[in-house]
């Protein structure tokens, strides 16, 4: 893998997930209307904590895409991890953002929306980096 591939994907997963992260916090996160719950939005905190979770993230996306590639040579596996990994994802953000529990059932927060957006990020994330890896060889 050469840096301008790996800088590519890097780029394009910040934008789909974090995008992601800013829709499914808009849809979801605004449903919670006590003044106890800052949000993406309002901490820095809070946001350095998920821009490092991005980074070790995307790791495990280059990893699984690196194997992918290297061994099996099929797109469709590769779409299938990650999408496994989105999902995985989606559930941990959801539990870590609204305290597991805390703001879910009081406020009747639904994680099929992070299920969704997150497979739509995982499903967009894949096919650029299919195209690229397929640039990348040329």
């Amino acid at each position: 893998m050469n840096e301008k591939y790996l800088g590519l994907t890097l780029l394009s997963f910040i934008l789909i997930f974090s995008l992601g992260t800013m829709i499914v916090e808009t849809l979801e996160g605004t449903k919670i209307t006590t003044s106890e719950y800052v949000g993406l939005t309002d901490d820095l905190g809070l946001i350095l904590f998920f821009a490092f979770y991005w980074f070790i993230a995307y790791f495990l996306f280059c990893l699984v895409g690196f194997l992918v590639n290297r061994y099996l040579h099929s797109f469709i596996i590769k779409i299938v991890l990650f999408l496994a990994l989105s999902l995985s994802m989606a559930h941990w953000f959801f539990n870590h953002l609204y305290g597991y529990g805390d703001y879910i059932n009081e406020y009747n927060l639904n994680i099929g929306t992070f299920y969704i957006i997150f497979f739509l990020c995982g499903l967009i994330y894949s096919v650029l980096e299919h195209l690229m890896y397929r640039e990348q060889l040329k």
